[in-house]
């Protein structure tokens, strides 16, 4: 069987997993919102009714904040939607 010893490893090599499972999800978040925001900026510049202009524009702003909020959170490692700290390597820093 397993060990105590062995078993706080295993456990420590979960949690660790998780944490990268974590960081992934809010990475792909942040890519998802990029790729919405230049769409939105290809749309703006094709757009003659200056209602549809409005939504967009208003899509982008939405866009814009969440992803300047996922940005932050990756850089500080407070990831706020998972209530989970995480400590950013040198590379990320």
């Amino acid at each position: 069987g397993i060990t105590f010893g062995g078993h706080v490893l295993v456990q420590r090599q979960l949690d660790q997993q998780a944490n990268d499972s974590y960081l992934v999800n809010y990475t792909g978040k942040q890519r998802y919102l990029s790729q919405l925001i230049v769409k939105d900026a290809l749309l703006l510049s094709t757009v003659a009714d200056a209602r549809q202009e409005q939504l967009i524009r208003l899509d982008m702003r939405q866009a814009l904040g969440e992803w300047e909020r996922y940005h932050h959170e990756l850089r500080t490692g407070q990831l706020r939607d998972l209530n989970v700290r995480i400590k950013n390597s040198d590379t990320i820093q």
